[in-house]
């Protein structure tokens, strides 16, 4: 059993605090903000140095080139994977009703078998479902049927696309912890990527921003004061 779940970064554990069991983290915001590159580090961190057994739900992503792109950041899931610590599901592209039932089927199998399952990303989910009442219905189910009471970790993925999301909102009241991703590109080809901590559920948190500046594989992050 794992008794906290790192954030995938000892820098991150330290400013905003691991993560307990039965947690749901949201982690949002445009492609290529590094929403997929920060599942990675905790799916990593947490398999290598907790023993942590993970499922990762990928829409549409060929997982050979999952595990190509988690190499070239430093990440070597290949093992994790052919020794079964780590696993990852392609989701199909399927009629819609089906592809909800194989998502949420997926998400409870997942919740029997291993400690962290990740949606990458629950957006298509909340985009087929029709109506507040509906989406509503399927998190309440999806989530608190699976994660209350227990020693998991789920993590959702979604896209942020514009500023005033209902379904992002609906998201973020539902989790415990939401993290927003976001990044800018300098001349010099540098990127700067911010952490933004939205929410942290049971904790007094005093900061919101974290400032992550990534230049090749090395992360750097420092805490911004609001």
């Amino acid at each position: 059993m794992v008794e906290r779940y790192s954030l995938g970064n000892e820098e991150l554990d330290e400013l905003v605090g691991e993560l307990e069991p039965g947690t749901i983290l949201l982690i949002e915001g445009e492609p290529g903000a590094g929403k997929t590159t920060l599942a990675l580090g905790i799916a990593y961190r947490n398999a290598v140095e907790r023993n942590a057994k993970v499922l990762y739900i990928a829409f549409g992503e060929i997982p050979e080139k999952l595990v190509k792109y988690a190499g070239s950041i430093g990440l070597g899931i290949e093992k994790l994977v052919s020794e079964g610590r780590l696993r990852i599901e392609r989701v199909p592209m399927v009629s819609d009703k089906e592809l909800i039932d194989i998502v949420t089927q997926s998400i409870a199998e997942g919740m029997e078998s291993y400690d962290i399952v990740i949606v990458d990303s629950v957006t298509p989910v909340m985009k087929l479902l029709e109506g507040y009442g509906s989406k509503r219905a399927w998190l309440q189910t999806t989530l608190y049927d699976y994660i209350s009471g227990s020693e998991k970790l789920l993590i959702f993925i979604a896209d942020k696309f514009q500023t005033e999301d209902p379904d992002l909102k609906l998201l973020e009241f539902i989790s415990d912890v939401v993290i927003l991703a976001e990044y800018n590109v300098y001349k010099t080809g540098d990127i700067e990527r911010h952490l933004i901590v939205r929410k942290f559920r049971g904790r007094t948190v005093s900061y919101t921003h974290l400032r992550a500046h990534e230049t090749s594989l090395h992360l750097v992050c420092r805490l911004l004061l609001e």
